[in-house]
């Protein structure tokens, strides 16, 4: 029974995934339709590309929540739970590009497509989230 229930569990959490990653697709296509794609910064970019940029100017923006913080995070990084983002807009810099990060990519493309609705273009999505930063970027952060 165990073992059934496992692979239920394992199935609608790759439903949940993909229906999550159809939505952040529908609102960047959004964001993009709405004027926002005359930005000099890219809507995404992969956690190579972003570190490698984070070394010279820009600034992360960590969206997932607290207790995920407390397993693993990245020195820096400015931390916003997504609920709290349109509440502290003040905290966020436009001057720079503003790498926009959660677990897996997801949650980020969602504030990063309403940080572009609301005249932040320096906002950029860091596809694959703190896990591919992971794995390809440094292996000293815990996954989870």
């Amino acid at each position: 029974m165990q073992r059934g229930q496992s692979f239920l569990g394992s199935g609608l959490r790759k439903i949940t995934r993909f229906y999550q990653a159809i939505r952040v697709a529908k609102l960047i296509l959004l964001s993009k339709h709405a004027g926002m794609e005359e930005s000099t910064y890219p809507i995404e970019v992969d956690v190579v590309t972003a570190a490698e940029d984070l070394k010279k100017t820009g600034k992360l923006l960590d969206v997932r929540e607290p207790m995920e913080l407390e397993f693993c995070n990245i020195s820096g990084a400015i931390t916003i739970p997504m609920g709290q983002v349109p509440h502290q807009l003040e905290a966020l810099p436009r001057d720079c590009p503003l790498y926009v990060l959660c677990h897996h990519g997801m949650r980020s493309g969602q504030v990063t497509a309403f940080l572009r609705q609301r005249g932040f273009e320096n906002a950029i999505n860091v596809a694959g989230g703190i896990d591919a930063w992971s794995t390809q970027v440094d292996s000293e952060i815990r996954r989870y």
